[in-house]
């Protein structure tokens, strides 16, 4: 799926992050996401991201890496969405484990394991 998150999006873990720096220094850097939900910043060490929105993360970013060089600005965007593993069980064409995005809802679970069969269609 390749749709736009905002900055309400909820950051986890496998989210990968791309990190413009410009001003003072001017870096981009891709980070994902670790098992404990926090990324490392370079001079600035581990900062714990999960279970925050995107907006938030780009303004802690930016402030603290304004404490590590002068005059500099950050935008934090989501350059890779997570996956989630799901099982489709039931009267579908294909059940069994899926890696869907993050964004996905149960349509796309559903359209993934190929869809009802006709006997959940027609009923019994």
């Amino acid at each position: 799926m390749d749709l736009p998150v905002g900055p309400e999006y909820v950051v986890g873990p496998g989210d990968g992050l791309a990190i413009n720096v410009w001003g003072g220094i001017s870096q981009r850097m891709f980070r994902i996401v670790d098992r404990e939900g926090r990324i490392t910043l370079p001079e600035a060490g581990p900062l714990l991201v999960s279970g925050r929105s995107l907006g938030d993360v780009q303004r802690t970013v930016q402030q603290l890496l304004r404490t590590q060089y002068r005059d500099v600005s950050a935008d934090v965007s989501l350059s890779r969405l997570r996956t989630v593993r799901i099982y489709v069980v039931g009267d579908v064409a294909e059940p069994g484990a899926y890696d869907i995005s993050s964004l996905s809802t149960p349509l796309n679970a559903l359209f993934a394991a190929g869809g009802v069969t006709r006997a959940a269609r027609c009923g019994p």
